[in-house]
């Protein structure tokens, strides 16, 4: 004869709502849910310069963890922060990358991806030369002018 199988006691409505709860908000996986709020935070671009790494770690060392809890809580919060935190981490450190090149060419005169036909010293020279002769012209307007025969 087979032993009779022990009946579970029903569940009281504060463990039913408090199970219910652990899916929304799991707190018995802490590094999934903290991951879960960096990486929300971590789109912002200037913040997921840092907290875009972390939230990854958080979500990584989450989904490791929700794989030992029962009915894998925290895995979808743990799975968002990986993802989340990666994508966030990627636009804040391609706008950094494209803030500093465009830093660049604004502090190297916009020469830098083009540089000129002439060299940057010649044109300020040349200007020089036709200042000085029209400064002489005026100063001595009897004087032999270059192009000009006096005979």
């Amino acid at each position: 004869m087979a032993e009779p199988v022990p009946m579970k006691t029903p569940a009281t409505r504060s463990e039913v709502i408090n199970h219910s709860i652990d899916h929304v908000i799991p707190t018995r996986n802490q590094p999934a849910l903290l991951g879960y709020y960096y990486s929300i935070f971590g789109l912002l671009p200037i913040a997921g310069l840092f907290l875009g790494p972390v939230a990854v770690v958080y979500g990584l060392i989450g989904l490791e963890r929700g794989n030992r809890l029962p009915r894998h809580i925290g895995y979808g919060h743990a799975l968002f922060a990986v993802a989340a935190g990666m994508i966030g981490s990627i636009i804040s450190y391609s706008l950094a990358a494209a803030m500093g090149v465009f830093l660049l060419m604004s502090y190297m005169g916009n020469k830098w991806p083009f540089p000129p036909d002439m060299e940057p010293y010649e044109i300020p020279l040349e200007q020089m030369h036709q200042r000085v002769d029209r400064l002489e012209q005026l100063a001595e307007p009897g004087r032999h002018q270059p192009g000009k025969n006096l005979h």
